[in-house]
């Protein structure tokens, strides 16, 4: 919300360029950089950048060789595998090195969010393929509605499950499995109740009000 805020002035900066252009030591632990919305900043500008790039191009047909297209998938793919599954010796108790783990720390949701940029500009710009297909699949609709409903009350789902157990969490396959599953389910549950009790009645409203105007 607070990147949303401030968005307009880097698409006012990023406008005014176009136009006026002629053709510390110490280790950070999880506490300290996790929950900070300055350091999870590079992701939305990569976000910005990518819809401001698309505006740009305003639908217009875009030639991509070949051979970058297929670079760009490989490119992402492998970098969201890598960070999906670089940490993976963790689950082992493997403990991982400070240097490693800095980097991770680091680069780690910035070269996921360019993972998932290429995704959206490739399949929006018509180099999409078979990821394309199954991403315009429309039973995505209804939960893509969702969607920001389930992230926003998903961590109350996770600590309403977690804080009801009496018993000592171990980090395995199965039980993490467990847990998404459950929470994926029972958030995507909370928002449509949400949904149904706050969204869909405020949109309602709103539309009833800008048909008031029209009429006017």
């Amino acid at each position: 919300m607070q990147f949303f805020v401030i968005s307009p002035l880097l698409i006012v900066l990023l406008r005014k360029k176009y136009n006026n252009r002629t053709d510390s030591t110490e280790y950070p632990n999880g506490d300290r950089v996790y929950g900070k919305p300055y350091c999870r900043i590079p992701a939305y500008l990569v976000g910005v950048s990518v819809g401001y790039v698309l505006y740009r191009l305003d639908k217009k047909q875009l030639k991509i060789p070949l051979m970058a297209v297929l670079l760009g998938w490989c490119a992402a793919v492998a970098t969201g595998l890598a960070v999906i599954y670089g940490l993976w010796s963790t689950y082992d108790g493997h403990q991982v090195p400070q240097g490693v783990a800095v980097f991770y720390n680091t680069v780690a949701r910035f070269s996921w969010s360019l993972a998932v940029a290429w995704v959206a500009f490739a399949c929006i710009t018509g180099y999409g393929g078979f990821a394309n297909t199954i991403l315009s699949w429309g039973v995505w609709s209804p939960l893509g509605r969702l969607t920001y409903g389930a992230y926003l009350f998903h961590p109350l789902v996770l600590y309403g499950i977690i804080l009801t157990w009496k018993t000592e969490f171990h980090l395995t396959i199965s039980n993490y499995a467990n847990l998404f599953i459950a929470g994926m389910v029972l958030s995507y549950a909370v928002a449509f109740v949400m949904s149904l009790l706050v969204e869909g009645p405020f949109m309602a409203l709103e539309k009833l009000m800008l048909g008031k105007t029209k009429r006017e």
